[in-house]
């Protein structure tokens, strides 16, 4: 039995990237503020099929076909105003953005007929909210032939803090509704897709944080610089975003070939942006971290700041 040939998504997409607990969700309604850019799409079972294939228990072809149906339909559901999240204190909600009456307006609206949803969906950016994109760019490139890549970095420091707290262990990986991924068994550990082994045995829940972190952001990153032509791909610096939001969104604006909004100042205030850099508290969780860590792995720790603060140097 062979799979029907599916034609790419013909339409302007915006993808945004980040590991767990970088930032995504600070940077996905600035972006949804601009001009000719919709409400950002967060869909959890878009993220399990490119997991399963990055596992290879999904073969592409297969791959190819859930992912194009599953985002065809969810950015026919977003112009028609069906799928709406209306939960005040969520993220992906629409009270978070300057045209939330826009997008409500659309319960009431008909389902519009097969041409005008083609001129409606053309005209402006679909914004996806996925974990770890850049994981996935070339299956990604695959299923939309009009892409952008946004992928926003965070102090190794903030991020590997942000996960402890969150409790971002291997025996919580299979209770712990709020991580959202695949998960698989590795001898007798519950691990996330993005963790292939321990070559060195975690000896504590730091120790696992910092490795599962480091293999995420590697990969993150590895991928990123093995890609030849970047030119659609923009790399934004969380620290950065928030300390001169204006000089990053007019980048980002840019890349885009599209401007602020009247209700971008709006989000960004509802963001809090700009925020001080607290250097203190910097330093409290670097101290944090290095009470918890393994002996073994504290130049590793370091290193992984140095290689943050470099990589950010030269791209973003």
């Amino acid at each position: 039995m062979n799979l029907i040939r599916l034609k790419k998504i013909n339409k302007k997409t915006i993808i945004i990237s980040g590991t767990n607990r970088s930032g995504k969700s600070l940077i996905s309604p600035i972006i949804s503020s601009l001009k000719e850019v919709n409400h950002f799409i967060f869909n959890y079972d878009l993220e399990r099929v490119l997991q399963l294939n990055f596992l290879k228990k999904l073969d592409d072809k297969s791959f190819f076909y859930f992912f194009n149906k599953f985002a065809s339909n969810i950015i026919y559901e977003k112009i028609i105003g069906r799928s709406i999240n209306m939960r005040k204190d969520d993220y992906s909600s629409i009270m978070k953005y300057g045209n939330s009456r826009e997008i409500q307006s659309k319960i009431s609206q008909f389902s519009p007929n097969i041409n005008n949803f083609f001129k409606l969906a053309d005209k402006s950016y679909h914004p996806f909210f996925i974990h770890n994109a850049l994981f996935f760019y070339n299956n990604l490139s695959k299923v939309f032939s009009n892409l952008k890549f946004i992928h926003i970095v965070r102090d190794p420091v903030e991020v590997i803090y942000s996960w402890y707290q969150k409790k971002m262990f291997s025996k919580n990986f299979n209770s712990n509704l709020s991580i959202e991924s695949v998960i698989y068994k590795n001898k007798k550990k519950s691990l996330p897709y993005w963790v292939k082994n321990f070559k060195y045995q975690p000896v504590n829940n730091m120790d696992e944080v910092f490795f599962s972190f480091k293999q995420a952001n590697n990969i993150n990153l590895a991928s990123f610089k093995k890609y030849k032509i970047k030119k659609n791909i923009l790399i934004v610096d969380y620290r950065s975003l928030l300390s001169d939001p204006k000089k990053n969104v007019l980048r980002i604006a840019k890349f885009l070939h599209t401007d602020v909004s009247k209700k971008t100042s709006t989000i960004l205030k509802k963001e809090k942006c700009p925020r001080y850099f607290d250097k203190k508290d910097y330093d409290e969780k670097i101290y944090f971290i290095e009470q918890q860590i393994s002996n073994k792995l504290k130049g590793k720790f370091r290193k992984e700041i140095k290689q943050y603060k470099s990589f950010i140097k030269e791209y973003a």
